[in-house]
């Protein structure tokens, strides 16, 4: 058999080996379509559910002036149970004085020690007093997103602010469910905040080799498949073609050159 039928036997062989070698690392549409859909509604479920809890807190304390502190605690103390990774629940007055609270995390006796106090945040009041709509922003903490503050203006009913229902939103167990989907999924995972700064995992941003995924309050998800996929492949191909062209003709006698005599005249 001659070169040219060889080679192009070796390349038919070698396009072959390298979809057989895509399908062993799997579908590239699957892994991110699975992926992605879990961890954006991870975030949905996480951010935007909580933001909607306390956004349901100012709601359910319109009247808020007419109860006493006791019924305002005992309320934020069943929403706080009922949701652990909201922490720090207070209600304020628009001048952002505590008049009640509830942490789940505090120590026993602790729960309500911000009562009296102003609120912690005074970004949180001086947004919410600037414009009236639900607030969130990030607390960043050794250069990651440490928590989320949430607020949600209580209002009289002619717009005007009469305080505000509020919340630290806690990330550690968001963090912990992308672990789990990368673990599960076998694709790096991880999450910005609407700034771009690092949620989770800690320390750690999103590579250049990433797809970048919007998800709610606009926050941003990364995916990326696991190195070996991104190396592992081309490095076959690239063998198989180097292979392809060492079975290539050499060399070529040129055209027109005479051919030798057989002897002498």
């Amino acid at each position: 058999m001659g070169r040219r039928p060889i080679a192009a036997l070796a390349l038919v062989v070698a396009v072959s080996l390298g979809f057989a070698a895509e399908r062993l690392a799997g579908p590239g549409g699957a892994w991110r379509s699975a992926a992605r859909a879990a961890g954006a509604e991870a975030v949905s479920s996480h951010v935007g559910a909580h933001t909607d809890v306390v956004a349901g807190l100012a709601r359910h304390f319109q009247e808020w002036e007419a109860l006493v502190p006791e019924a305002l605690e005992r309320s934020l103390r069943v929403f706080g149970e009922r949701f652990p990774a909201l922490r720090r629940l207070l209600v304020a007055d628009r001048e952002g004085r505590v008049v009640a609270a509830f942490d789940t995390g505090a120590r026993v006796g602790g729960e309500r020690r911000l009562v009296g106090a102003l609120d912690p945040s005074p970004a949180r009041l001086k947004a919410l007093v600037a414009r009236r709509a639900t607030h969130r922003a990030s607390v960043i903490e050794a250069g990651t997103v440490d928590r989320i503050e949430l607020g949600a203006p209580i209002l009289a009913p002619d717009g005007s602010l009469r305080g505000y229902a509020a919340a630290d939103l806690e990330v550690r167990s968001l963090c912990e469910r992308l672990a789990q989907l990368e673990a599960q999924a076998g694709v790096g995972l991880g999450l910005l905040d609407a700034d771009g700064r690092v949620v989770c995992p800690e320390g750690r941003g999103a590579p250049r080799l990433s797809e970048r995924v919007p998800t709610a309050a606009g926050m941003t998800l990364w995916l990326r498949p696991p190195l070996w996929r991104l190396t592992a492949l081309p490095a076959i191909l690239l063998a198989l073609a180097l292979a392809c062209g060492a079975l290539l003709p050499g060399s070529r006698p040129k055209k027109g050159a005479a051919p030798e005599s057989g002897g002498a005249g």
